[in-house]
């Protein structure tokens, strides 16, 4: 398959996932500010985080317990123009890296990092970055 198909296919198939759990099945029908998104049933990975990020602007709520999100998916999550509660929970392959991203996300009022690697020294950069 071209490269170019390959991609065109994988965006598809996330955005068809996203809408099922989350909104309507039209892509255009999406809206650029969500009340809630959630991905701890389905699992999302990096690249989806990037493609959603891309696309959205606002989210109230952002689930993301239990998936395999890495530090550098986190990082993604400073491109949304607001984001007010993160999830976290259970996310193994976070650690202290992902810190600094957390810190420049926009409109962060409530954060649960239970069950991740991140630690409570770690935690003392907030606020401070």
């Amino acid at each position: 398959m071209r490269r170019k198909k390959k991609e065109r296919l994988r965006i598809e198939a996330f955005w068809d996932l996203f809408c099922h759990i989350n909104l309507p099945k039209h892509l255009e029908e999406i809206p650029f500010d969500i009340h809630r998104v959630n991905f701890r049933i389905c699992g999302v990975d990096d690249d989806g985080l990037e493609l959603m990020c891309g696309y959205i602007r606002s989210i109230v709520q952002l689930d993301l317990d239990e998936t395999d999100i890495t530090n550098e998916g986190i990082s993604h999550l400073t491109k949304l123009e607001s984001l007010k509660e993160l999830r976290l929970k259970g996310c193994r392959l976070l650690n202290n890296d992902c810190l600094p991203y957390l810190c420049n996300i926009k409109g962060l009022e409530f954060l649960h990092l239970g069950g991740t690697s991140v630690s409570a020294n770690g935690l003392e950069v907030i606020g401070t970055i």
